[in-house]
């Protein structure tokens, strides 16, 4: 079976109902997924490059969940791709 990580860009997902709602959906019909928030990831607004790459290349399959800004995604997710 296929390694799924889920990565949530949303940098206030507690008071997000959508995006908690996706994530409450996916983890019910895939509860071996595994959800990394990156506004839990981020440290003195900085990601650590080596834990992240280390993270990705454990798992085969990704899905990005972010709310979108002018057809973009959020600048959280958008530090973190960077």
């Amino acid at each position: 079976m296929k390694k799924v990580l889920v990565i949530s860009g949303h940098p206030d997902l507690e008071n997000s109902t959508a995006n908690k709602t996706i994530i409450e959906s996916l983890t019910k019909k895939m509860p071996e997924i595994t959800i990394h928030r990156l506004d839990k990831a981020i440290k003195n607004d900085n990601f650590d490059i080596e834990k992240e790459q280390e993270q990705l290349l454990q798992y085969d399959t990704y899905i990005f969940i972010s709310p979108i800004h002018w057809f973009y995604c959020s600048s959280l997710m958008k530090k973190w791709i960077d």
